[in-house]
């Protein structure tokens, strides 16, 4: 499954917590522009992300389990003057 989201002087908010991946991964695009875009993952999800700045910031707080076994989401994140946050 694939989530593409574009954002500009705005604000959203994109919970995971009822998402189903049939296959166990999930990728995400984010495109951010001069607002504030937050992520909210599940505890027992694995996040990788890739973040990509130009006087933005792209910050993680989600904090990965131990089982190898977890669902994947990859974040690919683009803020240019503004923020993206993973929680």
């Amino acid at each position: 499954y694939s989530v593409m989201v574009d954002n500009a002087f705005g604000a959203i908010n994109l919970y995971f917590q009822k998402a189903i991946l049939p296959n166990g991964i999930c990728e995400v695009r984010v495109d951010n522009a001069f607002g504030t875009v937050n992520l909210y993952i599940p505890g027992d999800w694995v996040v990788r992300s890739t973040p990509s700045t130009a006087l933005g910031a792209v910050t993680n707080q989600h904090i990965n389990p131990d089982d190898p076994d977890a669902p994947v989401i990859e974040i690919k994140a683009s803020s240019s003057f503004g923020n993206i946050r993973i929680l």
